[in-house]
This record gives structure tokens, C-alpha cells and sequence, in this order.
């Protein structure tokens, strides 16, 4: 079974862009991204500074790394899996309050499983980018088309990451209403 070029292409777009922007939020305000790492308790309180600098740099080396080879969609998913381990680890502790450090540092997000369900969607994703491609010359309309691709991709991504900030918001309303 072999992919369409394009769609490598576009996907590998998607998500180069996704950990650059990861990356960029995370060290525009450390502080605030090491303070959400260290919320997680997963790692020793010494550790935490250093991953908190190492985790973004990591994002956008892989960012870098995809607008190169298929083969650093491997790294991503491997990213994204640690990523959704803590997520599904935190949860599982019942500590939904806590920020996910996702990368926009202008608005708080609290744990889900909503972002657990979002980052098995991008794992599948990446994971896609490493079934080979089929062989096939590339025109002018694939390149268009990978540019329309990656902004309609980054535009979803972007309202369905905004629904699940909302939906974590709405749900101490939610609760107050039905107890109304």
C-alpha cells in the first residue's frame, strides 16, 4: 500500500507547522510552560527545568526535520505518544485541573480526554507520513493543493483545539445549570 505523494507532503506541512507554533508558545513563556510541565508530576523537580527547555527545542527540531524526510514523522509520533501518556497518566490520577502546556500560553486548557482522543489523531497522522509513498511526478496543482491542505488542516485543528478549551470551560456551567 503506498500514499499519494501529496498527501505525505501536506501532512508532513501540517505538522511541521503545528510543532513550530508548539514550540515558538512554549519558549515565548518558559516560565509558564515550565510551571504546566511541572504540574504533571512526572518528572523530578530537577529535571523539570531542563525539559522544559529540551521538550520545545525538541518540537522544533522535528518541525525542521519534517519539511525534510518522511522519516522524522517517526519522532513525532514518538513526541506525541509522550505527550499522551502524561495526559492519559494525569487523568487517570483525576487531575483534570491542571494545564496542559499545549503551547498557547495566552489561554489555560485544562486536561481531557478530549486532548488524549485530538493527540491519537495526530499520532495517526504522523504515522500515515511513514507508509511509503507512491512514486509520481509533482505539479504546480499539487503545490497548491498542499498549501490550501496545510491552512484548511491548521484552520480545524485550530477550532476543534479552541471546542475543547470551550468545552472544559463550559462544563462547571453545565453542571450548575442541570443542579438549577
Amino acid at each position: 500500500m503506498a500514499f499519494d505523494p501529496v498527501l505525505h507532503i501536506l501532512l508532513r506541512s501540517f505538522l511541521a507547522l503545528l510543532l513550530a507554533r508548539a514550540a515558538w508558545h512554549k519558549l515565548h513563556d518558559l516560565a509558564a510552560f515550565r510551571d504546566a510541565l511541572d504540574a504533571y508530576r512526572m518528572l523530578p523537580a530537577p529535571l523539570v527545568r531542563f525539559a522544559a527547555v529540551t521538550l520545545p527545542l525538541t518540537e522544533a527540531g522535528i518541525a525542521v526535520s519534517l519539511c525534510l524526510s518522511n522519516r522524522a514523522a517517526l519522532a513525532a509520533v514518538a513526541l506525541l505518544a509522550v505527550y499522551t501518556a502524561g495526559i492519559a497518566i494525569n487523568l487517570a490520577r483525576g487531575r483534570r485541573e491542571i494545564d496542559c502546556g499545549c503551547g498557547v500560553a495566552d489561554r489555560h486548557q485544562s486536561l481531557s480526554s478530549g486532548l488524549v482522543a485530538r493527540n491519537i489523531v495526530l499520532i495517526a497522522a504522523a504515522s500515515t507520513v511513514l507508509v511509503p509513498a507512491a512514486l509520481r511526478p509533482l505539479t504546480w496543482i499539487d503545490a497548491i493543493t498542499v498549501g490550501a491542505g496545510t491552512a484548511v488542516l491548521a484552520l480545524l485543528y485550530s477550532a476543534a483545539d479552541n471546542l475543547l478549551a470551550n468545552s472544559t470551560r463550559l462544563l462547571p456551567l453545565r453542571r450548575e445549570a442541570q443542579h438549577a
